[in-house]
């Protein structure tokens, strides 16, 4: 996973406010992402190929057959992969039975808290939410597409002057990707992207950067105060 190190030297406001909750998600709900460790795997499932066909060949049913006990490691690697990502769908499943803004910030919440799992998907509404928390109406999750490409990543993202943000993002969006800990005005996050993360997440080689499947959770005034006062730790100190 590439690492951050940030200077805020320089920095616009509301870049230093996405990486405040950048820290808040991460901080306050210490989760495993899947995603996350997917290009590890693919390099061990490419230099053991042959026990790999092995595994996903194999019956459940019945007990893996290990050649030796370096084999017996990696099919419980594989193993757990398989339940990480088992575990993440299914909690995404129940997730996915909220009928409200509310209920899913509430639900994602306790999931990143409790099932301590999460991808993007997780991250960017859980960095939706706590800024409508602390005060930002115009934030909303979106996924990634280059060209007629989408990219199986989803992110925060907002418009530094406030402004509705309708998917076409212009100078003053900003990217708030918690998942990554990078925030940034969207032209430097793309660059990013298409140089950093192509080991995560399939990214076509040509053509625009831009968004799709633009959503919000839609949270009244009453919704807010009820998550203020359920998680006033994700609220910013004065």
């Amino acid at each position: 996973m590439p690492s951050n190190s940030v200077n805020f030297t320089g920095r616009c406001p509301q870049i230093k406010t996405a990486y405040k909750v950048c820290h808040i998600v991460n901080e306050n709900f210490p989760h495993i992402s899947s995603t996350k460790f997917s290009p590890m795997f693919e390099k061990i499932k490419w230099q053991n190929a042959d026990s790999y066909g092995k595994f996903i060949n194999y019956n459940p049913m019945f007990p893996l057959s290990c050649s030796n006990a370096s084999e017996r490691k990696f099919f419980e690697l594989l193993l757990c992969q398989t339940d990480l990502i088992r575990d993440m769908n299914r909690a995404r499943e129940r997730c996915s039975l909220a009928k409200t803004g509310l209920e899913t910030a509430l639900y994602n919440f306790s999931q990143l808290k409790f099932n301590r799992l999460g991808n993007c998907m997780e991250d960017a509404r859980a960095s939706e939410t706590i800024m409508r928390m602390n005060g930002f109406d115009n934030v909303y999750t979106a996924n990634l597409k280059r060209g007629s490409q989408h990219i199986d990543h989803m992110v925060c993202v907002f418009n530094k002057d406030g402004s509705k943000f309708d998917g076409n993002w212009n100078k003053n969006t900003i990217i708030l990707d918690a998942w990554s800990g990078i925030c940034d005005f969207a032209g430097n996050m793309f660059k990013k992207y298409e140089n950093m993360f192509k080991d995560y997440f399939y990214i076509s080689d040509s053509g625009k950067f831009g968004f799709h499947n633009v959503k919000s959770l839609k949270l009244s005034d009453s919704d807010l105060n009820t998550l203020k006062q359920k998680y006033p730790e994700l609220l910013f100190r004065r």
